[in-house]
């Protein structure tokens, strides 16, 4: 991820990062977003907007320099919550220790404008949103996982820190 804005305003930093690779109907697309990031420790959550992507295509395709071209033009909308809150119960009595629920809310809509002379298989809208589905669902799980094993090594760092291990 590149940083591209951070006026310290309450509207957020602005970041462009290429995503990880996606196969789809024989290509290999790239897509690059250019998100804000806001910060809202009161409301317990982090938003993550897209503000601007494009695709790039990194290889092949069966069906051709069309659909890669309409790949290129394609538009993506989304935002990412993720929230934490802190889990309350019998198993988390005792004073000293404190548990977090770590959730996430991937919403991503991504429009292909396909010329009307391209033909496309049945089915073609249905599967690329299964593999859009899928895609979004695995790599949203692995970000939480990323977010919170990051956070059990910065506490262990401060522990070390600070002598209180």
């Amino acid at each position: 991820c590149r940083k591209l804005d951070d006026d310290g305003s309450s509207d957020g930093v602005v970041w462009e990062c290429q995503q990880a690779s996606v196969q789809w109907f024989g290509m290999q697309l790239t897509p690059v977003f250019v998100n804000r990031i806001q910060k809202n420790p009161s409301d317990g959550n982090v938003v993550i907007s897209i503000i601007d992507a494009q695709t790039r295509i990194d290889s092949g395709g069966r069906l051709g320099n069309t659909l890669a071209s309409a790949m290129k033009r394609s538009q993506f909308e989304g935002r990412n919550v993720i929230g934490w809150r802190e889990e309350t119960g019998a198993e988390n009595s005792n004073t000293e220790s404190q548990s977090y629920v770590l959730e996430g809310n991937l919403k991503l809509t991504l429009t292909i404008r396909l010329p009307s002379f391209l033909p496309v298989p049945p089915g073609f809208n249905k599967i690329g949103s299964k593999i859009v589905e899928r895609t979004c669902r695995e790599r949203l799980k692995q970000n939480l996982s990323d977010i919170s094993n990051a956070y059990l090594i910065f506490l262990e760092q401060q522990q070390v820190a600070t002598g209180l291990q």
